[in-house]
């Protein structure tokens, strides 16, 4: 059985680290279009790598949260 207390808390961390990844990824590609500077890319990678670090940090927890029962 999974601890649901602390998965919820880890499930709104994750949700607000994806918004905030999309919503600057989003805002990095609209910029390096309009802008026509490369140097938008970057923050593009690093906002779509802190994404995924999110998620595997949630189903790491999940992981954890398993095994302790």
């Amino acid at each position: 059985m999974i601890d649901l207390t602390s998965t919820s808390g880890r499930l709104v961390a994750m949700v607000a680290v994806e918004g905030m990844a999309t919503v600057t990824a989003g805002g990095a590609v609209y910029l390096a279009f309009t802008q026509h500077q490369y140097a938008y890319w970057a923050l593009f990678g690093a906002a779509v790598i802190a994404g995924f670090a999110g998620q595997f940090w949630f189903i790491a927890g999940l992981r954890r949260a398993k095994q302790g029962v």
